[in-house]
């Protein structure tokens, strides 16, 4: 219960502002819970500032959410902060430190530093960035990356075509007739002018083919001085 002590006597002529004087001397003391209203709405400029360690309970603070932005930041010799870069912890009661984490993320992204492997096989796995899906990561089996011929497609001899891509061509002549002559030529001029492989036979009853690979890019021909049984173009990758 509240006490009021007067620090003054009330004279013998007292009178209403002498008893006012008195009161407004007095001090009050041993003010407890029960002597405040519930609505007193006392400003925090008459609180006084808690300085003692320990003097807030950890229970009157149950979340983080109830302490106020002003209060800055919490040192970080109070949080459970790991600075290994490695995370070797594996925990899931420690917080890694903005350097812990980009250390650990740059070393994880490090291609040239991890092991190497020299003789990929088919189910190995390779990370890559789909350009047909805004660059999304995504992962590819080797065995799809081996070389894949594309369909076959008739061409005509004695004409000029460019390779739209790495592949071969192949030419051949039937033995229904006698002397022939088949010429591949390819290279980066149109026509092509360089002389890549050929064949030839002199009497009928024999069969006569040829094929070259062709750089994407080049331009081909294929030359015979007869009719061709045939002139087919067989792309990689397609």
């Amino acid at each position: 219960m509240a006490k009021i002590t007067r620090t003054t006597n009330l004279p013998d002529s007292a009178n209403k502002a002498d008893f006012y004087s008195i009161v407004e001397d007095a001090t009050i003391s041993n003010i407890v819970n029960a002597d405040i209203k519930s609505d007193a709405a006392i400003a925090d400029t008459k609180l006084a500032q808690i300085t003692t360690a320990g003097k807030v309970s950890g229970a009157a603070l149950t979340s983080l959410v109830n302490i106020p932005a002003g209060a800055g930041e919490i040192p970080a010799a109070n949080l459970p902060v790991d600075t290994d870069g490695t995370l070797s912890a594996n925990s899931d009661s420690k917080v890694p430190s903005q350097k812990a984490t980009k250390t650990y993320v740059d070393t994880s992204l490090d291609i040239n530093a991890k092991t190497e492997k020299t003789s990929p096989v088919d189910n190995d796995i390779i990370l890559i960035e789909d350009s047909e899906a805004s660059y999304a990561k995504k992962k590819v089996k080797k065995s799809n990356l081996a070389p894949k011929l594309g369909a076959w497609v008739s061409k005509s001899d004695n004409t000029v075509y460019q390779a739209s891509i790495d592949g071969f061509v192949t030419a051949y002549k039937d033995n229904s007739s006698g002397a022939d002559t088949i010429v591949i030529y390819t290279d980066s001029s149109n026509p092509p002018t360089t002389i890549r492989t050929a064949a030839n036979k002199t009497a009928t009853g024999y069969y006569m083919g040829v094929s070259c690979p062709i750089k994407k890019n080049d331009y081909y021909k294929v030359y015979a001085n007869g009719t061709l049984s045939g002139v087919y173009w067989i792309p990689f990758g397609s």
